[in-house]
């Protein structure tokens, strides 16, 4: 291009220039691309001079595309500019032993059939159970009153 049209004197020889002399700027980030170690940064994306995405944290994530800007130094982080969420280790909590009394159920000696108030202990028995639903129960059966032999099962 003659000097009188070249709107950028100075610009080296071999460099790719427009058509008023200037070096080429493919992305339009105001660095021409022969100094450009960016190339293609996005429209409208704030670079240093010489053409890459700013990174005012120092993260290694472009500040466009940094979600967690501001990020301390040394601090590790994502491709999202983030530091990783913190791991979470469950350690499962020992068992929680409540105990848990019952009235006693009695039955007539030598009978199967529950007495009306032995049923009402049970009613308030079951209840008890309704509100503790994670509770493992033991039965036993212990006669208080001995009878013969014949008719007393352990």
């Amino acid at each position: 291009m003659p000097d009188g049209r070249d709107q950028c004197p100075g610009t080296p020889a071999g460099v790719a220039v427009d058509s008023t002399g200037c070096p080429l700027d493919s992305d339009r980030d105001g660095v021409a691309d022969y100094l450009d170690k960016c190339p293609g940064t996005p429209a409208g994306v704030a670079v240093d001079s010489t053409g890459c995405p700013l990174d005012l944290d120092r993260d290694g994530v472009a500040d466009y595309l940094d979600k967690c800007p501001g990020t301390p130094a040394g601090v590790s982080v994502g491709p999202d500019g983030c530091p990783p969420a913190p791991k979470v280790t469950l350690v499962p909590a020992p068992a929680k032993v409540i105990v848990l009394s019952f009235e006693d159920v009695h039955f007539d000696f030598d009978q199967s059939e529950l007495k009306p108030e032995a049923k009402e202990i049970l009613k308030r028995n079951i209840q008890i159970l309704n509100q503790n639903p994670q509770a493992q129960i033991r039965i036993a059966d212990t006669p208080r009153r001995p009878g013969p032999r014949s008719t007393t099962r352990n």
